[in-house]
């Protein structure tokens, strides 16, 4: 004959005492433990994410916390490819030219040296080119002049254009 098990405050609450004989339990009372662990499991999670009143020490989020991967390559050519962000930073960087030129911008108006790959990914940007052989644009009005043979405009987005530029 087997010892009776102490009754937990949570089995005593719920009625599941009434399940269990001679120390053993039967499916029943697994499977009404197991909704309120995994509630608890799921409070306990997103506590850790509360944005709530933490008093003064707390610490404040700020807009320049940590930079992103983009911005710490941003404005120069590292390893073939130039994201620009800020135009005036990216100067230099973009008439010199790089194998890819990526436009995080709007309303810029610029000239770029030789490329492979010219993206824009913002819109009413005007970019003054050499050579390139490709362009792909998102967004809208963006105007992209260049010399030499057509780039490949097969991602150019509605509303904006590549032209050769007029000599």
């Amino acid at each position: 004959m087997s010892a009776a098990l102490p009754l937990s405050p949570v089995m005593q609450y719920t009625g599941l005492h009434h399940h269990l004989k001679n120390g053993q339990s039967d499916m029943r009372s697994h499977s009404l433990l197991l909704v309120p662990g995994v509630a608890l499991a799921a409070v306990m999670t997103l506590a850790g994410c509360s944005n709530g009143h933490g008093g003064p020490d707390s610490p404040t989020p700020t807009a320049k916390s940590t930079p992103s991967a983009v911005a710490l390559e941003s404005n120069r050519c590292v390893d073939d490819h130039l994201t620009v962000t800020d135009v005036r930073a990216a100067k230099k960087a973009m008439a010199a030219g790089c194998a890819t030129i990526s436009f995080l911008t709007d309303d810029a108006d610029v000239e770029i040296g030789p490329v492979d790959v010219l993206n824009i990914e913002g819109s009413d940007n005007t970019v003054h080119g050499s050579t390139m052989k490709a362009v792909h644009a998102m967004g809208t009005g963006n105007e992209v002049t260049y010399v030499g043979d057509a780039p490949n405009t097969d991602e150019l987005g509605d509303g904006n254009s590549a032209e050769a530029a007029k000599e």
